[in-house]
């Protein structure tokens, strides 16, 4: 498996299939096999529109082996049911990877988003995430997206991938330290949060806000690197309400 992250500058901006939606904020699903298929989520996007696999911008995993014949989707929908989470050990047993669309909050209605599941810890489960550019701990689907719920109760569908064969031990990028992260002129938060200053200090410098996981900002200066985990204090361009950018502004 090569991990993708939806988010990458490289096709974050990118339609997925035939909306005018973005795989950056909508292409968790067609990220997630083009892991599995290490095959770049933009190549997969335009080689499944071929074959007429998008609905809009809904993929059909039944349409993925008919442009990928290398693999099969067995396909289980478990919206108004408790997942059957038998048939996700069965598969992780058999070292088969598995796509599931979780609830990723407890609030009314469905807040889908999808993510590779890779083996079992005890009643939960390590997965591999598309959303963060890098990710982190807590990589387990309860860790992140069970907010006191159990996994048959935040999974609301399951597509078991035969034809790929899991690692013994899946290995995913871990962030060291809750540092954000820069990919290309961008600054991503990937912690729960980190708190911004006016002065790249803490002493007498209070707090004035909080960058959120999943945020993104323009990178500051032009002797930074373009890529990597942020060491230190990483400078950004804050945009204002009046549309105008201010510098000055520090994520620690």
């Amino acid at each position: 498996m090569k991990r993708y992250s939806q988010q990458d500058a490289r096709w974050k901006n990118k339609l997925l299939g035939n909306s005018d939606l973005t795989i950056g904020n909508y292409g968790c699903f067609l990220t997630c096999f083009s892991m599995l298929l290490e095959v770049e989520p933009d190549k997969v996007n335009e080689r499944v529109k071929t074959f007429g696999g998008f609905s809009g911008a809904l993929l059909s995993a039944g349409v993925v082996p008919n442009v990928y014949p290398q693999i099969t989707v067995t396909q289980t929908w478990c919206t108004n049911n408790p997942a059957p989470l038998d048939v996700i050990d069965k598969a992780l047993g058999n070292r088969q990877p598995v796509i599931v669309q979780v609830d990723t909050s407890p609030v009314p209605g469905i807040q889908s988003h999808f993510v590779i599941l890779t083996g079992k810890n005890g009643n939960d489960y390590s997965m591999v995430d598309p959303w963060p550019l890098v990710d982190e701990p807590p990589a387990t689907l309860l860790g992140r997206y069970g907010k006191g719920r159990d996994a048959k109760t935040i999974i609301t569908y399951i597509a078991v991938i035969s034809g790929i064969v899991l690692d013994k031990e899946q290995t995913t990028e871990v962030l060291p330290s809750n540092k954000p992260v820069i990919n290309s002129d961008v600054v991503t938060v990937v912690s729960n949060w980190v708190s911004i200053r006016r002065k790249p200090t803490t002493v007498g410098n209070e707090p004035v806000g909080k960058a959120l996981y999943g945020m993104d900002f323009q990178k500051a200066g032009d002797k930074l690197p373009r890529t990597g985990t942020v060491k230190g204090w990483q400078p950004v361009i804050m945009y204002i309400a009046t549309g105008q950018d201010e510098d000055g502004d520090y994520l620690e």
